[in-house]
């Protein structure tokens, strides 16, 4: 990997400008835009901090154990200050209502709730209804702060945390939102194909009982041939045997630095074909609806459907079975973000 590579990492993972990264290193922006373009090498001190810091935020740092025991008794010292945080924050309107919403803003748009961080303010503090964002989102954010302040209340009561709370806290969440709100969930699960060994152990299983029974569940098997092509590895998950058992299987490329540092799905379905045997077609549906349901949200996203969430990919090809023929290409000439163009490569020649 090279000192741009690390450098988009670390940018991405901080979320700064270059500006703000060549103060960080302690370097003019002239400096900065250098090593970023590959015009000059950063010196050899540099070069390290530029590492270390690259290490720290992919969380491959290794901390000596005595700095780490120095940092855990500062915690502790500090900790020592506050004996009940929840009562401080309640006692401190400003700081109660800043800590609502950040969690509640946050914890919505992980999970792709378009709300921003203003309008989620307007629809806790003021119920405001906005009238071009959905009932689904603005329910959201209205539940997390009413489950925030249960589970606040209910933690100063030093009551037990327990499942009853947990189901407790799933039912306000979803309160609205789904059926199956307070209850165990019934609908699918992940499990990812960086767990390799399992998989192949489904698969060399005496009569493939353990295939068919996850194929008579909900749940997902999330495959992940780009760690397999990245480590060397001879086998790769056994999409064949799954799909013909009728199990449901998605795809995704587990983008990390250590073992698929690989942003591109169109290479994953190459790999989906080639290596795991999978049609064009069923590796386009594990990408895209079958990966939605293995989130739970495949009734906005996964499929092009009436009432959907327009999250488009338009792919510059004659035949769709041409995105995974033609491999470490990107075909996409136009990325549509609910229904806005968000990445568009211009006119086709």
């Amino acid at each position: 990997m090279n000192t741009r590579q690390k450098l988009e990492i670390i940018q991405k993972r901080l979320g700064l400008t270059q500006t703000k990264l060549a103060e960080r290193f302690g370097v003019s922006f002239v400096a900065f835009n250098n090593w970023w373009t590959g015009k000059a090498t950063p010196r050899l001190k540099m070069q390290a901090a530029i590492e270390e810091l690259f290490l720290e935020v992919t969380g491959q740092k290794i901390i000596p154990n005595e700095q780490l025991d120095v940092k855990k008794q500062a915690l502790r010292q500090k900790s020592s200050e506050h004996k009940n945080v929840i009562a401080e924050i309640l006692n401190n309107p400003d700081v109660r209502d800043q800590f609502i919403l950040k969690l509640t803003y946050n914890s919505n748009s992980i999970e792709g709730n378009t709300l921003t961080e203003p309008d989620t303010a307007a629809v806790i503090f003021d119920n405001v209804a906005l009238p071009n964002k959905s009932l689904i989102e603005q329910l959201e954010a209205k539940n997390h702060q009413a489950a925030l302040n249960y589970l606040f209340d209910y933690i100063l009561r030093g009551k037990a945390i327990n499942e009853e709370l947990i189901l407790k806290l799933h039912g306000m969440l979803m309160n609205g939102i789904r059926p199956d709100a307070g209850a165990y969930r019934n609908h699918a699960v992940r499990i990812t194909g960086v767990n390799l060994p399992m998989l192949i152990k489904l698969a060399r299983t005496p009569g493939g009982r353990d295939i068919r029974a996850l194929a008579g569940s909900n749940v997902v098997a999330t495959l992940l041939p780009g760690c397999c092509f990245h480590l060397g590895l001879k086998e790769y998950p056994p999409a064949r045997k799954l799909i013909e058992a009728g199990a449901i299987v998605a795809l995704a490329t587990d983008y990390n630095p250590g073992t698929s540092p690989t942003l591109n799905m169109q290479m994953i379905l190459s790999l989906a074909c080639t290596q795991m045997r999978m049609t064009p077609a069923e590796a386009i549906a594990a990408a895209t609806i079958n990966a939605a349901y293995s989130l739970g949200r495949h009734t906005r996203i996964g499929s092009v459907e009436v009432d959907k969430d327009a999250d488009l990919a338009v792919f510059d090809v004659a035949d769709y079975r041409e995105i995974p023929y033609y491999f470490g290409v990107n075909h996409c000439w136009m990325t549509i973000k609910r229904g806005s163009v968000v990445y568009g490569a211009g006119p086709k020649s």
